[in-house]
């Protein structure tokens, strides 16, 4: 689903503070992603998805917490 993994890519910019322009608002609020589940171009919104994760080393927690980082950004609304 393209506006999903839109979605996920917003969430990992905004979970180095690397851009700005995407922390004003929620990532369900941002301008294009609003307009694409409008549109029906994908999900709507987190109820419509399941992230999943896997790191390929083990016990990694940097990447543990970027992935709940993420995680947690994207069930904001």
């Amino acid at each position: 689903d393209r506006v999903a993994l839109d979605a996920v890519a917003v969430a990992l910019i905004r979970s180095y503070g690397a851009w700005p322009k995407v922390h004003g608002n929620t990532i369900w609020a941002q301008r294009q992603i609003k307009r694409a589940g409008e549109l029906g171009l994908g999900v709507k919104g987190p109820n419509e998805m399941e992230l999943l994760v896997t790191s390929l080393e083990p016990n990694d927690t940097e990447f543990a917490r970027r992935a709940e980082a993420v995680r947690r950004d994207l069930l904001t609304v």
